[in-house]
């Protein structure tokens, strides 16, 4: 009776054992469940990440872009007004050496 009351005690003992262990085997089999989801969330944030990092620094290149295109025709603008302006010096200098040259030529012309 002794020996048929030990191996009862060590099979219920087992079997206790053994819904621990599946217990146990549960839990990680939610653990890693849990684990592939934070995975997946982090994958998902991390391409987030990446699409708004590109479409950032695209409107931040196209904002350089138009910036750079404005300050172009800005110079181009200062560089004709200034031209134009030298331009009207050049001429007013060329038409006062005619006359310069004029008056010169009439008075050699009066001396003969």
């Amino acid at each position: 009776d002794q020996l048929k009351a030990a191996v009862r005690n060590a099979q219920e003992a087992m079997a206790g054992e053994s819904d621990e262990l599946r217990r146990d085997i549960r839990h990680l089999e939610e653990f890693t469940c849990e684990l592939e989801d934070l995975g997946k969330s982090i994958s998902t944030t991390a391409l987030s990440l990446e699409d708004n990092l590109r479409s950032g620094f695209a409107n931040i290149r196209q904002l350089l872009d138009d910036r750079e295109a404005a300050l172009l025709v800005q110079v181009a603008d200062v560089a004709a007004e200034r031209l134009a302006v030298v331009r009207a010096q050049v001429r007013r200098t060329e038409d006062t050496q005619r006359e310069v040259e004029g008056v010169l030529s009439g008075a050699e012309q009066a001396k003969r």
